[in-house]
């Protein structure tokens, strides 16, 4: 076959293009290989790293993990009535501004004998209130409050002498002036409770009052304002009363 005068020209390129193309895969190959390398030789450190994570997702303490076991002691919250469903327990001094899973979600609480709980219906320790001591579901006692807790505050030794009451509940219905607080009793059982009437002083507490309220089973009394006025007809000056439980006989 007759050589055309552009075969010498093509040969060159096709030589060109070769050779070019072999130094690239050479490159590739040699970086890739590099890389490889490098990944063996960090992989450990890395795996570590992922390991020392999900130890610390697994272990982490905070209410959304915390699940009641045999032989704790604290107040426990239950998704359900009748102290039934999902729960966790809650130690003394456990103050919880916002008790995310169980936002809005608590039907029953258990309480042990001297504790007291006491549960907001918003976020923050804002809005309604109950002071609960014993043993509290939201069908029979207040269905007011089904699935509206918001935040909690625990408090250990803070008045129930009497181990075999259920419960004793302080409880606020907000009004035009401010609303009224009621003493109640869900339970079968009669009971003297010790009730203290105080305002706030310069930092300080002061008590007003101290009353003895003598509660038959599944029962209410009404307290008194949620606020009173301190000052005069002429002058009055009206404060927020607290009103704690100091015992039961």
């Amino acid at each position: 076959m007759q050589q055309t005068k552009f075969e010498p020209l093509r040969a060159k390129l096709f030589h060109f293009f070769k050779c070019s193309f072999i130094e690239k895969y050479n490159s590739v190959t040699e970086k890739q290989s590099v890389d490889m390398k490098g990944f063996t030789k960090n992989k450990y450190p890395f795996l570590i790293r992922v390991l020392l994570v999900a130890l610390f997702s697994l272990f982490s303490v905070n209410i959304q993990a915390q699940e009641t076991k045999q032989g704790q002691v604290g107040v426990v919250l239950y998704e359900f009535h009748e102290f039934k469903g999902k729960n966790v327990i809650l130690s003394e001094d456990w103050t919880v501004p916002r008790i995310n899973p169980w936002y809005n979600r608590i039907s029953s609480i258990s309480v042990p004998p001297g504790w007291t709980a006491v549960v907001y219906k918003l976020e923050n320790y804002q809005g309604e209130r109950l002071e609960i001591q014993g043993n509290w579901s939201a069908e029979e006692a207040n269905p007011d409050w089904d699935d509206q807790i918001s935040s909690v505050k625990i408090y250990k030794s803070r008045g129930v002498s009497k181990a075999q009451l259920s419960t004793i509940i302080l409880s606020e219905e907000k009004g035009i002036y401010g609303g009224e607080v009621y003493l109640r009793n869900p339970s079968s059982i009669e009971a003297e409770v010790m009730v203290d009437v105080v305002v706030e002083s310069w930092g300080d507490e002061k008590v007003l009052r101290s009353e003895k309220i003598k509660l038959n089973g599944v029962s209410e009394q009404k307290l008194g304002s949620m606020y009173i006025n301190t000052g005069t007809d002429f002058r009055p000056y009206y404060r927020k009363v607290h009103y704690k439980i100091r015992g039961v006989e």
